[in-house]
């Protein structure tokens, strides 16, 4: 019992140690009854799960015919899966897969990146398709003045930029390009066929012997 007292004060002084730090000289007496009543309202979320509060926007949205059936559903599998990563990684604060709406940080977000890419394996575009639904919740959570702007920039900004390469003929077509000898194996070939030469053929032949000067 004594020790569960214990850690039930190490807690409280613990909340309020972070309150006192985001609200200098804003304790009152209601704030610390919020804490001791375990309501939570002291916090500037209220205690609101981010999770539920990202499924209650996807909610709205849909019911509201904001997004379809399938982006709906694709939503609550990618609340899923980062409920997964939190307790995996042992990240979650107030339950081992849960946050609360103002516990999400640009650093929590990255390592759930990080997770998707080399734990679940996931291609970049597949990572940002289902960063959607954090996304659009992070920016109302701004608006709502929850989270800091500068804070919501910084995680808006995490959306992985896709490189840009070659084609796949593209790639082909760079590997299998001819080298200074096979350019004069073909030149050799050319001048072989003289005697059945066109016009195309010379104009060929001499298009070759330019390029090859160049080498």
């Amino acid at each position: 019992m004594n020790q569960l007292l214990q850690a039930r004060v190490e807690r409280i002084d613990s909340l309020l140690a972070e309150y006192n730090e985001k609200h200098p000289n804003q304790i009152m007496v209601d704030v610390v009854s919020s804490f001791l009543a375990d309501k939570l309202l002291a916090r500037c979320d209220q205690g609101k799960d981010f999770v539920e509060f990202t499924l209650e926007r996807l909610a709205s949205d849909y019911s509201r015919n904001r997004i379809g059936r399938s982006w709906y559903e694709n939503g609550k599998s990618c609340m899923n899966i980062f409920q997964t990563f939190l307790r995996a990684t042992k990240q979650g604060t107030y339950r081992p897969d849960s946050i609360f709406v103002g516990d999400m940080t640009p650093e929590l977000l990255n390592s759930y990146l990080e997770w998707r890419r080399e734990i679940k394996q996931n291609s970049d575009a597949t990572i940002n398709h289902f960063l959607t639904p954090i996304l659009k919740a992070c920016a109302y959570t701004c608006e709502m003045n929850i989270m800091k702007p500068v804070v919501n920039a910084r995680i808006q900004d995490m959306r992985i930029v896709t490189k840009v390469s070659l084609s796949e003929e593209e790639s082909e077509f760079d590997e299998k390009s001819l080298t200074k000898e096979q350019m004069l194996s073909l030149l050799e070939y050319i001048q072989n066929l003289a005697g059945k030469s066109s016009w195309k053929c010379f104009s060929l032949h001499f298009t070759l012997v330019g390029s090859v000067s160049w080498m």
